[in-house]
This record gives structure tokens, sequence and C-alpha cells, in this order.
């Protein structure tokens, strides 16, 4: 192991144990224990199966952008994994499993495995700002005050997001043009760029095949399907464990446990993120610290296990 990997695992390691010994200061393990001891078993069956199909879906979706290239039987367990290490594995690296078996098993380029990626992930995310902003504006004047403040930087985000891949997507002569220049004008200095460019160039045209608006709407469709799917099975885990968020609430502490994933420091396994989130959203909402903290260990274990077990 390279001493920048030793890094990153010990700083996330530290974020980790930092962040759990504090929030469990505030709680009593034994509540947490109890409350996992006490699932439902019918509701976490229903959790389970949702997110099996979530698992599924997501497959589909990579076979119908990778142009049908790989079977489900291939896909399935590449998503399965890919799964598994971007929930364990800190700094999002898990994704790169994605792009490394497309090229791998299904002889796929890597600037291909990417542009698919990219792809699908400016979908998932515009869906859930969207869906954010409509949980926000629900609330009503009581609650928006609180997080209206982040719709304006979401709609920023959003918009950037898709501005970028529109130009990715659309103007690729002139976008190939400009690096055709930028080559030129590199190599005049230095040789090394030669490599960058030239997969830059690759990359640019990988994002051609979305051209297509029919592979954008079925895109497009598929995500809003995997959403569902992903908040019926957040929505059934929650309620095994004896608690009720109304699905406003729910969206929102998704909408954050997700952007707190994409900082560049994270924990191992997203522990202490992902329950400090739960935790601040929850005691807005009136939510006592004990309780929320408690739900967001609870959630998080049982979602790891569902991991694992996939």
């Amino acid at each position: 192991m390279k001493i920048k990997d030793i890094l990153k695992w010990g700083i996330a390691i530290i974020i980790s144990v930092v962040l759990v010994y504090i929030l469990l200061a505030e709680t009593d393990v034994n509540k947490i224990i109890e409350t996992i001891r006490n699932v439902n078993l019918f509701y976490l069956g229903l959790f389970l199966l949702f997110y099996f199909l979530l698992m599924v879906l997501r497959s589909v979706r990579f076979r119908k952008v990778l142009g049908n290239k790989l079977s489900l039987n291939q896909l399935l367990p590449i998503v399965l994994f890919q799964n598994l290490l971007l929930n364990v594995i800190p700094f999002r690296i898990g994704e790169l499993s994605y792009i490394y078996y497309v090229k791998k098993i299904g002889k796929q380029s890597y600037h291909k495995g990417i542009s698919t990626l990219i792809i699908t992930k400016v979908f998932d995310l515009a869906i859930l700002i969207t869906l954010f902003i409509i949980a926000v504006i629900s609330l009503g004047k009581e609650r928006l005050p609180e997080f209206a403040n982040f719709i304006p930087f979401l709609i920023f985000f959003l918009v950037l997001m898709f501005s970028v891949l529109l130009l990715l997507i659309y103007p690729q002569k002139l976008l190939l043009s400009l690096a055709t220049k930028l080559e030129k004008f590199i190599l005049t200095k230095t040789n090394k760029f030669n490599f960058i460019t030239g997969n830059l160039k690759k990359l640019i045209k990988a994002f051609e095949d979305f051209k297509s608006p029919s592979l954008l709407i079925n895109t497009l469709i598929l995500s809003i399907l995997i959403s569902v799917l992903g908040f019926s099975g957040f929505y059934f885990a929650i309620v095994s464990l004896g608690f009720y968020l109304p699905i406003a609430v729910l969206i929102i502490g998704s909408t954050f446990s997700v952007l707190a994933n994409l900082l560049p420091v994270n924990g191992v396994a997203g522990l202490g993120i992902v329950e400090g989130i739960w935790a601040l959203v929850l005691t807005l909402f009136g939510y006592s610290l004990e309780e929320a903290i408690v739900l967001g260990f609870s959630l998080h274990i049982i979602q790891l296990v569902a991991i694992i077990i996939m």
C-alpha cells in the first residue's frame, strides 16, 4: 500500500472514530442494539426486496446507456460490487470499479465507462435536487427558512451540471477543435500532455451516443423509477425500525446524505458522517437528538448489512 493510500485511510478512520464517539456520547448504545433487535421483519423484507430491485434497475439503465453491449447477468454483479465499494471505501473510490469492470468484462473503453457513469450520476443528482426543492416548498413557511438558503445553490449546481452535460453531448466539433488546438499548443512545450489531450478527445467522442433524444428520455424515465424504488425502500427501512418520517423529511435527509458523500473527505463506510447528517436534519424537525442518533445508526447498520448481503 502506498503512503498516500495509508494517509487516506488514516484520515477516514480518524474522521469516523471522532464523529462516532461524539454521537454515541449523546445516546445509549443499548437503545441502538434494542432498535435493531426489534426490527419488523416484514418491513425489513420489503426494504431488502426494493433494494434488490433498485440494483436490478440500475443494471438495466447501465445496459441501456452502454448500448446493450453487456448482458444483465454481466452488469448486475458489477453494480452490486460497485455499490459495496462505494459504501465501504472512503473518498468515493468505489465508483472507479464500474469503469474498470466495464472495460475488463464488457470490453468497453474506459472513456465509455466514464461517460455513462457521468450521465447516470447527473440524472440521479438532478432528480434528487428537484425532489429536495419540492419537499422544501411543500413544508410551508414554518420550515422554509431553515432550508430555503440551500435552494439557490442547488439550482445553480443543477444548471451547471446540465450545461456541462449538454456541452459534452452536442457541440462536440467545437470541443474537439479546441482540444486539437490545445494539443498543438502544448506539444510545442512538451510531449507529456499528448496522452492527456488524446484521451480528452476520446472521452468527448464517448458522449456522442447520447445525442439520441430517445436514449436520453429512456435514461430519464429509468432514473425516475430508480429514485422511486430508492425512496420506497428507504421508507420501509425506517418503518421497520419503528420510526416514521414524513416523505418531505425523508427526501431532505437523503439529499444532505448524498451531498455529504460528495465531500472530498469522508469516513470509512460513511460512519459518523451519515449519522451526523441525519441527527442534524431530524433535530431541526423537532426530533430529540437521542432519537435522531438512534435512527441514524440503526438505519445505517441495516443498510450496510443489506449491501454486504447483496
